[in-house]
């Protein structure tokens, strides 16, 4: 987790690999806690095109 304004220095440290960034404004450190649904449904969206079953 990361404050928006540092997400494209952080992409660039991933140059060999995809990198997905969400934006979930208002919120603070523990986005989990805070806005469950929406998080868990990105992180189930995530995993859906990443793991290879």
């Amino acid at each position: 987790m990361l404050p928006k304004y540092l997400a494209a220095d952080a992409v660039k440290e991933f140059s060999g690999t995809k990198v997905d960034v969400i934006h979930y404004p208002d919120l603070g450190h523990y986005p989990m806690l805070e806005l469950p649904g929406e998080t868990a449904r990105d992180l189930r969206a995530w995993l859906d095109r990443t793991v290879t079953k």
